[in-house]
Order: C-alpha cells, then structure tokens, then sequence
C-alpha cells in the first residue's frame, strides 16, 4: 500500500521577539567548510573574499570536506569542526553542484 506524505508541516519553536541579530566581522576571523561538492569551494571562495574587503578580516580558516574528509557524503569529522571553532567567530558553508 502507498502512503502520501504531506512534505508540508510546522516547525515547532519559540515565538520570535522581533530583535535582530547582527555580527560585526570587522578585524574577526571567519570559517568557511566547503562540503566536497563541485562548486562549494568557489562560492565560498567569493563570498569570503567579499567579506574580507568589506570587513577587514584577520583571517579565514579553511576546511574542505572533499579533501580533509571523506567528502560531502559524511559529516565533517570532530578535528575539522574543533579547528573551525577555536578560531573563527563565524563559519560559512555551503553545498555546490
């Protein structure tokens, strides 16, 4: 027997307060994890390049799956997730195809 399966549900959590959040990258180092996927790296690339002229970074801290890892298949493992924290105040990722 086939069972449909409504893709459409609700998301539960708390009601939000109408603050917004805000992160001033200036002189701060960022993250970035590529997933292992074609063009991850590239997008990643760009965007942190952006942000390191707007923001006058201190640094990037890289991490690629495709080559640290066992690709965009599994999940980062612990060692690349601890470097990423102990140094960058935000890390951004990203899924390329």
């Amino acid at each position: 027997m086939l069972k449909v399966v409504d893709p459409i549900g609700e998301i539960a959590g708390t009601a939000s307060t109408g603050e917004t959040w805000q992160l001033d990258l200036t002189g701060q180092t960022l993250g970035i994890l590529c997933n292992g996927k074609a063009n991850a790296s590239p997008l990643l690339e760009a965007v942190a390049a952006r942000l390191a002229l707007k923001f006058n970074l201190a640094g990037i801290i890289r991490a690629d799956k495709s080559h640290e890892a066992s690709g965009p298949g599994l999940p980062a493992p612990p060692e690349m997730i601890d470097r990423l924290a102990s140094g960058a105040v935000a890390v951004l990722v990203a899924s390329g195809d």
